[in-house]
């Protein structure tokens, strides 16, 4: 655990007119040295295999790692991060990269209560922003992409993933779900260092069959039956996608997406936008 003084590098602002803020010292918590316990009873209580599995992320954070490099000292936020996301672990060992973790509710890595709508952040205050598998739960993506844009500084890095082939998974909080070019153009003011599909189609026909079981009844105990029955026989289909994801057919059935890219004076057309396609169609 380290203080960080936020006053000496002016990151705290007001989430409506992003006047900066006198009062800029909190906590940053070293997620590294996070237990996890109840997400460790939560599986050994279950004990059951999961049907997902991101083929990217590992390597995308070795990536942003290597891009970071250049800088001496860095400074990221992570948008919605609640116990972290898959392959952070990789950003965390990054030399002289420092990171704030938000998130709308509170859990034990969290550095600040925020909503991405209105980052209570200075113009151009961050290296890097991360947002895992959050713009989906979002009432308005559209304007927590611009939300990112603001805050992170020119030649500032972008690393986004978003759903597309899946079923709800936030209740009534789960509301949009992109292509891959759906996707290309809520960034099409960064240049793309690399994209792709972060999910494949095999995750994807995994929880789709789990939600076609979960559909044919409506007894709970039925539910339960279903999730049981589709994680122990199609677990393996996740395991074709390591392959498969980086077809062109692969990827226009993909369970998700992911985008690196970088802040600079960029502002891709609709035409432009088309030449990006990498599909089979």
């Amino acid at each position: 655990m380290a203080t960080l003084n936020f006053a000496k590098v002016s990151l705290l602002a007001c989430p409506r007119c992003h006047s900066p803020l006198k009062f800029q010292n909190f906590t940053l918590f070293d997620m590294s040295t996070h237990k996890g316990l109840k997400k460790i009873l939560s599986k050994i209580f279950y004990a059951r295999p999961s049907l997902s599995l991101n083929i990217a992320a590992k390597k995308n954070y070795s990536h942003l790692c290597k891009l970071l490099e250049s800088k001496v000292q860095s400074i990221g936020l992570v948008i919605g991060c609640g116990e972290g996301g898959s392959g952070i672990e990789n950003l965390l060992r990054t030399h002289g990269l420092r990171l704030v973790f938000s998130d709308v509710r509170w859990t034990s890595g969290i550095n600040i209560l925020c909503d991405g709508h209105q980052l209570p952040f200075c113009n151009e205050s961050f290296d890097l922003v991360v947002i895992q598998g959050v713009l989906e739960h979002v009432f308005d993506y559209v304007r927590v992409a611009d939300e990112v844009t603001r805050v992170l500084k020119d030649d500032g890095l972008i690393y986004c993933e978003f759903p597309f082939l899946q079923p709800n998974h936030g209740g009534a909080f789960d509301f949009t779900r992109l292509t891959y070019m759906g996707h290309r153009r809520l960034w099409r003011h960064f240049e793309q260092i690399d994209a792709g599909a972060c999910g494949g189609p095999g995750m994807a026909l995994a929880h789709m069959t789990k939600a076609f079981m979960r559909s044919l009844f409506r007894w709970k105990l039925w539910q339960k039956m279903a999730d049981f029955i589709t994680d122990w026989t199609l677990w393996w289909l996740k395991c074709l996608d390591l392959k498969i994801a980086k077809t062109p057919a692969g990827l226009d059935s993909a369970s998700g997406y992911y985008f690196i890219g970088r802040k600079v004076a960029y502002d891709l057309s609709d035409d432009e936008l088309t030449k990006f396609y990498r599909g089979a169609q």
